[in-house]
């Protein structure tokens, strides 16, 4: 009996591991979602991750997302991350949402070869050649590649001359406020203050004591997620709201936080690389689909993430699947990225991995009787070679 044993066990072998079509089924890709699900940032990850989840519904992709919280802090983050890729072994990651995070966890990154999309922490420093990696793309614009221009429109545009710049102390607040304080003064205006909260402040007034509407003509904030919405409340409960113009970042005034804002948030100016009205084929299947599955209009977050989907999909696709080498791996998404249709338009990366972003400027209007963003104006491309004058010199 024992001869006919072991040609019995092997075959039985064969026949678990063959698909049904006679072939050895293949592992899942795998990608690491590393996103804020809980604490400031918390209202982030979810949403993200319900773009991601729609993206791969509709395509029908055989991908596995492997979910991890990294609560938006620098520590956890890299805990995080340890465990998707030497237990999980994740072939992708996308994420973080805090720069703080991404700053982080950027050399472990690149000393484990983890190709990566980072859907929205935005400091210039992760791009900038000191730490730019070939394993890390940046699928959102930077801080100074929105904040400089911004800053130069606010002069030329609005005629605005002296302004107070109110940012959360962290790397991303500070390089936001940074980068508006240089486009601003070299068009011509005056910083009067420079003010700095603590990321989940719950009371702003001895931050907001500062700005005196006698002396300035208008506040340029970056703040987020709910730290947005009690500003905007605090703004207007303090007698600030229509004495002078509020500006922000687009993730200070999306349309998502200015529904809770209400009114406080009406009149608003921001700029983002993403808006809905883009006309675009791409754009407008993205738009209908997350209205269908959300019954709202997607923001900047959201286009992001699916973004970041996106390039991974199509990169496993042009690999019909082997994404076992980080190297060939990352080159592909390179190569598929570059012109790639996206509901921003069209993907472009610089030398650097990252994103050349169109940038639209909106205001909140009441609009049927909601506070929404509304788009008054459109600037061209922005490298960020075109914006680092200000802070390190251009090779």
């Amino acid at each position: 009996m024992r001869p006919l044993a072991l040609p019995l066990a092997l075959g039985l072998a064969v026949i678990v591991v063959l698909a049904p079509s006679g072939r050895a089924q293949k592992t899942p890709v795998k990608v690491g979602l590393l996103l804020s699900y809980t604490g400031v940032l918390g209202l982030y990850g979810p949403e993200m991750t319900k773009a991601i989840e729609l993206h791969l519904k509709q395509t029908g992709d055989d991908i596995q997302l492997i979910r991890e919280d990294d609560e938006g802090k620098p520590d956890s983050g890299l805990t995080k991350l340890r465990k998707l890729v030497e237990r999980d072994r994740v072939n992708f990651l996308i994420g973080p949402v805090s720069s703080a995070v991404a700053l982080a966890i950027r050399n472990y990154l690149d000393e484990k070869k983890v190709p990566t999309v980072v859907p929205i922490a935005y400091t210039r420093e992760l791009t900038a050649p000191e730490k730019a990696s070939r394993y890390i793309f940046r699928v959102i614009d930077t801080t100074d590649q929105n904040g400089y221009p911004f800053g130069q429109w606010a002069f030329k545009k609005k005629g605005l001359k002296r302004m107070v710049l109110i940012g959360s102390n962290f790397v991303s607040g500070r390089d936001a406020v940074g980068a508006f304080k240089a486009g601003f003064e070299e068009a011509g205006g005056k910083v009067v203050a420079e003010v700095f909260p603590p990321i989940g402040a719950l009371d702003f007034a001895p931050f907001l004591a500062r700005v005196e509407p006698s002396q300035v003509d208008a506040t340029y904030v970056v703040v987020f997620g709910s730290d947005a919405v009690r500003f905007a409340k605090q703004w207007e409960e303090l007698g600030l709201k229509g004495r002078m113009p509020l500006l922000g970042y687009g993730t200070t005034f999306d349309d998502n936080l200015l529904e809770p804002m209400g009114k406080a948030g009406e009149g608003a100016l921001s700029i983002s690389p993403y808006s809905t009205t883009t006309d675009s084929a791409e754009n407008r299947a993205f738009v209908a689909a997350m209205r269908a599955a959300t019954h709202a209009d997607p923001v900047l977050f959201h286009a992001t993430a699916w973004v970041a989907i996106q390039l991974i999909s199509r990169t496993v696709k042009e690999l019909k699947g082997e994404v076992a080498d980080p190297d060939r791996t990352v080159e592909a998404m390179k190569r598929v990225g570059n012109g790639l249709a996206i509901p921003m338009g069209a993907l472009r990366f610089d030398a650097y991995n990252q994103m050349i972003p169109v940038l639209h400027i909106r205001e909140a209007r009441l609009v049927d009787g909601k506070v929404k963003n509304v788009g008054i104006e459109t600037l061209p491309p922005v490298p960020q070679e075109a914006v680092w004058g200000w802070w390190r010199r251009p090779r």
